[in-house]
């Protein structure tokens, strides 16, 4: 299965653009005809991309899910909290301050997450989520990696 779409919203991060790719899905029909969810068969993995711009990761990153984590990088890159946006330009991720402060970052593949530099700090992600690659340019950022969806009680793929 393929899906590509743009414009979307996902557990408050704003996407441009996302393409996946899945392993073919098993159902259990079963449990639908007695009026109970569709069941997996077994789990299945999903490959893809996601690309975001300056913008929507300010707006991102702004909403209550990942404000700890915005805070916390303003503290380890400019040493209080209160971030008011952050720009990409080229291949240059800066964080800026409300102050008007701003500060280098890049964000890189670290054992199948992402983390920063500097600071260090790890990005909350899925742990069913692995990503391959982060790439910086042309004002946007782009990450690919895969994910393996399950459900209690699926064999394994």
């Amino acid at each position: 299965m393929r899906l590509e779409a743009r414009g979307v919203v996902i557990e408050g991060i704003a996407l441009n653009r996302v393409q996946l790719r899945s392993d073919p899905i098993r159902l259990d029909l079963g449990p639908l005809l007695r009026g109970r969810p569709l069941q997996l068969r077994e789990r299945f993995v999903v490959t893809g991309s996601v690309c975001l711009d300056g913008e929507g990761l300010t707006q991102s990153l702004a909403h209550p899910a990942w404000r700890h984590f915005s805070d916390t990088l303003a503290l380890a890159l400019l040493d209080r909290p209160g971030l008011d946006r952050y720009e990409l330009d080229g291949d240059q991720l800066t964080v800026v301050a409300d102050d008007g402060r701003r500060a280098p970052c890049r964000l890189v593949v670290h054992g199948g997450g992402l983390s920063t530099v500097p600071g260090g700090l790890v990005v909350p992600l899925d742990p069913a989520m692995q990503i391959d690659e982060v790439v910086c340019r042309d004002g946007r950022i782009e990450l690919s990696g895969r994910s393996i969806v399950s459900a209690a009680g699926a064999a394994p793929g």
